[in-house]
């Protein structure tokens, strides 16, 4: 697969790409470059993304818009605009949204893998496939 083609949408290294629609809202990559990633999540109210976790990759979630809550590693925490958390490789965590309009969330990457092949599901609401710890050999 050619790089910056697929479910990422298609850009060149740097640019924004496409939204992408998923069950619970949209995200949006904004910049990207050797090691890092930067994205938007609009997460709608009432939903939430799946419980999951990464092996390639660290995250840094900043609340923008809207509250919600945090599911980290089995602790649930209230979630309002500037509040930030630090999501560790293998730590379970799961995003709600509770506000009338859609949380808004910078999210950066941080790691060797960082395509949502890094996702481990455990739980979701939409019925996509849990699965099992990814291999990323070559």
């Amino acid at each position: 697969m050619e790089k910056g083609r697929g479910e990422e949408g298609k850009r060149g290294r740097g640019e924004m790409s496409e939204p992408v629609k998923t069950p619970w809202g949209k995200w949006q990559v904004l910049v990207e470059g050797e090691g890092f990633k930067v994205k938007l999540l609009e997460i709608n109210l009432g939903q939430r993304t799946s419980l999951q976790s990464h092996q390639e990759r660290e995250e840094w979630l900043f609340l923008l818009e809207g509250w919600g809550t945090i599911e980290l590693e089995g602790q649930k925490e209230h979630w309002e605009p500037g509040e930030r958390f630090v999501i560790k490789k293998g730590a379970k965590h799961r995003l709600k949204c509770y506000s009338s309009s859609p949380l808004r969330i910078l999210e950066v990457q941080w790691g060797s893998v960082l395509t949502e092949k890094d996702i481990i599901r455990f739980e979701d609401d939409y019925g996509r496939q849990t699965s099992s710890v990814p291999s990323f050999s070559q």
